[in-house]
């Protein structure tokens, strides 16, 4: 395929520039999917700096990392940069470790792949647990809801013409949250019932997305979108804008509206979904359809890692009921040397900090202290 213009341009800077691999990036975070043999799961938005550490840490421990990312990598700028770091980590850890990347569009799938970097096109959203986010059984009062953090790249504000939706978010941009306040004073902004701000749980989230006609998603360049699949898997039908990223893989045309990023246009799609009367189980049955796809393309691949290891290969569910939610574990570097080798992943109770683990339990920590 013939390489475009702004293809050379990112290749002439991604290679000037200093290759810096030597120091883990914020937030560090890993999850042990498999023991025996290793298999560990990062996430990243483009460097591959965490990688090198944690094989360090493992030194000549055989390994198999699977790679997601949390933000768009199809630019070439960002391709390219996944491609120089991981040629450089082959040749110091091929003799003991193997990687392979989840692509959440095919755009990140052709863009890595064309780099020949091992990929597959399994989008994160496997990783939401369907059991938390379901139908529930109660009635649809908000013409709409949004989910999303405080960050301008969310565009909230385009969301301003619908009266009385609701909104769920997280205090990171103070400075933009207090503009929306004061853009969308008939909200109901669910996560302030009380007067000062309180975090919904997962299953809080459920129900009042369940309550909602439609999901709102108004960013045009994210990663694969939490809140997105949060929505379909709840039976809420979805107004997006155009967007890159990999959220749309699991929109259907029936109960997803792609509209301008104008607030007029967002409207007017809200409108045009709730008159469809889309039933809710169909969404959340479709959905749950696609996330198959995607599940078992991963779980061939965890197969080949385990007959490699002669290990017998394991059903999708068999894999998948192992894991918590979203696969997140967010620590200080040290704290992977205390937790790769021990059974904390497998206990009942998970905490997704190593503040918390800590604080359960402490006999992990002892050793290491």
């Amino acid at each position: 395929m013939k390489k475009s213009l702004d293809y050379y341009k990112a290749w002439i800077r991604e290679y000037t520039r200093r290759l810096d691999v030597s120091t883990p990036r914020s937030p560090f975070n890993f999850y042990v999917m498999n023991r025996n043999p290793l298999i560990i799961f990062t996430i990243t938005h483009g460097s591959l700096a965490n990688l090198f550490y944690m094989s360090d840490v493992l030194s000549s421990t055989p390994a198999t990392f699977i790679v997601g990312f949390t933000w768009d990598i199809s630019a070439p700028k960002k391709s390219l940069r996944v491609a120089r770091e991981y040629r450089e980590y082959i040749q110091r850890f091929s003799a003991t470790k193997q990687v392979m990347f989840l692509c959440n569009s095919q755009q990140e799938l052709d863009a890595l792949a064309g780099e020949r970097v091992p990929c597959i096109f399994a989008n994160r959203s496997i990783f939401q647990d369907e059991s938390i986010f379901v139908v529930h059984e109660v009635e649809r009062q908000y013409p709409a809801i949004l989910n999303s953090r405080m960050g301008r790249y969310k565009r909230i504000e385009l969301a301003q013409e619908i009266d009385d939706i609701a909104i769920i978010t997280s205090e990171c941009d103070h400075e933009y949250m207090a503009e929306m306040r004061r853009c969308f004073r008939s909200a109901k902004w669910l996560n302030y019932r009380t007067g000062i701000y309180t975090r919904l749980s997962a299953h809080e989230v459920a129900v009042e997305v369940s309550r909602a006609h439609t999901g709102l998603i108004l960013s045009r360049q994210e990663g694969h979108c939490n809140a997105s699949i949060e929505y379909l898997l709840c039976g809420t039908p979805v107004v997006s804008t155009p967007s890159s990223g990999g959220r749309d893989m699991f929109y259907d045309e029936e109960y997803t509206i792609v509209v301008d990023a104008d607030p007029q246009a967002v409207k007017k799609g809200v409108a045009e979904l709730i008159d469809r009367h889309v039933d809710p189980n169909v969404v959340r049955n479709r959905t749950l359809e696609r996330l198959d796809r995607h599940r078992k393309t991963l779980v061939r691949y965890l197969n080949s890692v385990l007959v490699s290891a002669n290990r017998p290969p394991r059903t999708v569910e068999e894999w998948f009921s192992k894991w918590n939610n979203k696969m997140k574990f967010f620590c200080e570097p040290s704290s992977f040397e205390v937790l790769v080798h021990s059974d904390y992943f497998e206990r009942d109770v998970f905490y997704s900090t190593d503040v918390k683990a800590r604080e359960a339990y402490p006999d992990l920590f002892l050793a290491f202290s």
